[in-house]
């Protein structure tokens, strides 16, 4: 039987990330690998979380939003696994990683939803 995400591949032509089969913690960094994608999730500080996606690699590091030379300000750094998600908590929210798509939950410690993907991380194959 075919998952959700497999039948919106089908039928619409979007790649989606698949499962997270490996990861690994560098500091105030996760780094989710998937079928399909790679994540990078920096902590900068207790509400600045900054989310990176890429197909293969990741090309030189840029935001506009980040100041170059920004230092990690997080008071509180925790990581959980759970059976479904990674669970990143800071002093003020908790992010939350679904292991089957990638897909991203921010809560604040309450577990009142901020912020969620609606559809979750997919990207278009380039025809050309």
């Amino acid at each position: 039987m075919e998952t959700v995400v497999e039948h919106m591949q089908s039928t619409n032509g979007k790649k989606f990330p698949g499962v997270i089969h490996d990861y690994k913690r560098d500091g105030n960094r996760f780094h989710f690998h998937s079928d399909n994608c790679l994540l990078d999730v920096w902590v900068v500080t207790d509400v600045i979380i900054r989310f990176r996606y890429a197909q293969e690699f990741f090309q030189k590091d840029f935001s506009y939003a980040l100041k170059p030379g920004l230092k990690e300000q997080c008071r509180e750094l925790g990581f959980m696994e759970r059976e479904e998600t990674f669970e990143i908590t800071t002093a003020a929210v908790i992010c939350i990683v679904n292991k089957k798509s990638l897909r991203i939950v921010i809560t604040d410690l309450k577990n009142n939803v901020i912020c969620e993907d609606a559809g979750g991380y997919h990207w278009e194959p380039n025809p050309g």
